[in-house]
């Protein structure tokens, strides 16, 4: 599968047509290049939908942190983002992602973007259960690991903007409090 996923992303960059959705590839070349060029709305038509969840759970996440009771863990996250409770409270999903995309892209900025994406090198791909996973080279030597999962019949990338584990991390202390202490 590794030549095959291999030969897509050449076939596809030496012909110059668009990437095939059908086929993992085309997917995390479209994906990886609609990041570079902040385009949120080829990004978000390219997740599953269990990635769109995972993006609403870090919307609700940074709304509960935007409005903490607490007055220094509150302004912290209005620092940090540049915006309020209020602010994001009204945006739909899918207004959120564009938002929340191009945050980070204001953070990495565009250009540098760019060139980190143009620098990837897709290594492999592993099946696991439903999921595959892209194994791309990082410009330092990284590899890293996108999963996919199929829709119908297309690839989509099953993955919001932040991983899991970390949006665990995010949501556990600004879990409203029962008083009582958690367990581990």
């Amino acid at each position: 599968m590794t030549r095959r996923l291999l030969a897509v992303l050449l076939i596809g960059a030496a012909s110059g047509c668009g990437p095939s959705l059908s086929e993992p590839a085309g997917v995390f070349s479209a994906y990886v290049n609609a990041y570079a060029e902040a385009d949120s709305k080829t990004m978000w038509s390219l997740l599953s939908t269990s990635a769109r969840a995972e993006n609403r759970r870090l919307q609700v996440a940074l709304i509960r942190a935007l409005s903490h009771t607490d007055a220094a863990i509150r302004v912290h996250f209005q620092g940090l983002l540049g915006t309020t409770a209020d602010e994001l409270t009204k945006q739909n999903e899918e207004a959120f992602f564009e938002w929340a995309v191009g945050k980070i892209l204001y953070r990495t900025r565009p250009r540098l973007a760019r060139e980190y994406v143009q620098a990837l090198t897709v290594v492999r791909s592993e099946p696991e259960g439903a999921r595959l996973w892209v194994i791309y080279r990082e410009p330092v030597g990284i590899e890293q690991r996108l999963p996919l999962v199929r829709e119908g019949s297309d690839w989509r990338v099953d993955e919001g903007l932040v991983p899991a584990s970390a949006l665990k991390e995010l949501e556990a202390p600004l879990a409203p409090s029962t008083g009582t202490s958690p367990t581990h």
